[in-house]
């Protein structure tokens, strides 16, 4: 696995949009896959990215299915 990518996973507390996108970009996983992939709508998922609302709170057990598919 690649280092930053680890950090961005590991470090969630500092995983904002941005870095989700990129995460998500990195991994290679469209919106719908990867929404799909962690059992969330995809708006759920792009309201994440966006920051839509209120700041990105992503659950612990979901960052750890994306950290499992990595």
């Amino acid at each position: 696995m690649n280092a930053a990518a680890f950090h961005l996973v590991v470090r969630h507390e500092n995983l904002d949009g941005a870095r989700l996108h990129f995460l998500r970009r990195f991994i290679g996983y469209s919106l719908d896959q990867l929404a799909n992939l962690i059992s969330i709508p995809k708006s759920t998922l792009h309201n994440w990215e966006k920051e839509i609302g209120k700041p990105v709170d992503i659950p612990d057990e979901k960052l750890k299915l994306l950290f499992t598919k990595i």
